[in-house]
């Protein structure tokens, strides 16, 4: 039986659906929490990296997550 490894029209709807649903809604989320979660959560930079690129402290950084992942949460 041969698979076809390449995902599937149906899949693709669907993540391409989910994509645009957390777009809409990180454009929503304030510009300094949207910028920490995309480094952080989509990107997948350490929280010493994203501290570093932003220029602030690591505490800085996991209360921008703690709150930007709330106001996501919300929308």
């Amino acid at each position: 039986m041969l698979v076809d490894p390449a995902e599937s029209p149906f899949e693709t709807a669907v993540h391409e659906e989910n994509r645009a649903l957390v777009e809409s809604a990180l454009s929503q989320v304030r510009n300094r929490f949207r910028t920490t979660l995309i480094l952080r959560d989509i990107e997948g930079f350490i929280y010493e990296d994203v501290a570093e690129m932003q220029g602030v402290n690591l505490g800085t950084v996991k209360s921008r997550l703690v709150r930007g992942r709330a106001a996501l949460k919300a929308i």
